[in-house]
């Protein structure tokens, strides 16, 4: 079984939330996990990466309680992004700032929605 199919995640008929990324304040994890907080039940909210902001983070998704909605995968393979990003019904983008940014562009690329934040 893949490691990016929904049934490996015991994703059923959630919309799926999907941030690829590093796990760095400049990326405003902070920003999106509120904003999931505000969201209806039937999500599950895809965090792929890693970085210095692992551990703070999923403390942040129990005090909010949705750690039952947030999935943690960690660093994946490149060249398994594209398998993630077509899991997903929405890419989500919220760093504070970004040059060009890769996520958006290679989202386009699988045909999958996506949403970044501005400043």
């Amino acid at each position: 079984m893949s490691l990016s199919s929904k049934k490996t995640y015991s994703v059923r008929d959630e919309k799926v939330l999907m941030y690829i990324e590093d796990l760095h304040a400049v990326k405003r994890l902070d920003l999106l996990l509120k904003a999931a907080a505000q969201l209806p039940e039937h999500f599950k909210l895809f965090i792929v990466g890693s970085g210095a902001l692992e551990n703070e983070l999923k403390d942040m998704t129990k005090s909010l309680g949705i750690a039952d909605k947030v999935i943690f995968t960690g660093a994946v393979q490149y060249s398994d992004v594209p398998k993630f990003m077509n899991m997903a019904d929405l890419i989500v983008m919220t760093s504070s700032t970004e040059g060009q940014p890769r996520v958006l562009i290679e989202a386009m690329c699988c045909g999958t929605p996506a949403v970044g934040r501005t400043c």
